[in-house]
């Protein structure tokens, strides 16, 4: 009589087990997969993302500067803001972002636009001496500068939204060891040529 009872919870066990792994198997699947698309988004947007940062540092640095007012300064700098909104739309059109990194990107493309409308307003009273066009154009100035930094943070709040290992190399953002790898190699390859050079040289020296 225990045989059949016995045989009757391992049976009920199996089943209990199967089912379970039924559950897990696709919610494992659909883990993977949403790590396999971040993975995916992150090596689309991180690069442009981290180029487009530095300009963003450069574009608040700029105009903290004395010379910003200056008509040519803020011309140039109007054109390099629509720049950025150029180098911006791969990253906000990049497909399989979550809803919240998309949603951050558009607030970069808001701030951005907004940003560069003041710029070319600042411009358009660079001429102008009288008192009020001055207090406007500083004030525009300052709007813009206010800009170009609330949409470093809409940028590097997009950024956290993707896996760290994805961001990173080898702990390093991908435009830091853009430029230090940059800089080696071009060092590397001055002192290649200047040993060739010198190489060069002591032949032309042994056949005169």
């Amino acid at each position: 009589m225990e045989d059949p009872i016995v045989a009757a919870t391992w049976g009920l066990v199996v089943v209990t087990a199967l089912l379970v792994v039924a559950t897990i198997v696709p919610f494992v699947g659909e883990l993977l997969k949403r790590r396999s698309e971040r993975a995916v988004v992150a090596s689309r947007a991180v690069p442009d993302m981290n180029i487009l940062r530095s300009r963003l540092e450069g574009g608040v640095e700029r105009l903290g500067e004395s010379e910003s007012l200056s008509k040519d300064r803020l011309t140039r700098q109007a054109k390099s803001c629509n720049m950025e909104l150029q180098m911006l739309a791969p990253i906000v059109e990049v497909r399989d972002a979550s809803l919240k990194f998309t949603n951050e990107t558009f607030l970069v493309r808001h701030l951005l636009t907004f940003t560069v409308e003041a710029l070319v307003e600042a411009a358009d009273l660079a001429d102008a001496s009288d008192a009020e066009s001055i207090r406007k154009r500083e004030k525009l100035v300052r709007d813009a500068r206010r800009g170009y930094q609330a949409a470093l943070l809409s940028l590097d709040a997009a950024e956290s939204l993707l896996p760290k290992s994805q961001r990173l190399i080898d702990g390093e953002r991908f435009w830091d060891r853009f430029a230090r790898v940059s800089d080696e190699r071009e060092n590397a390859a001055a002192e290649i040529l200047l040993q060739d050079e010198k190489v060069t040289r002591t032949g032309r020296r042994a056949s005169s």
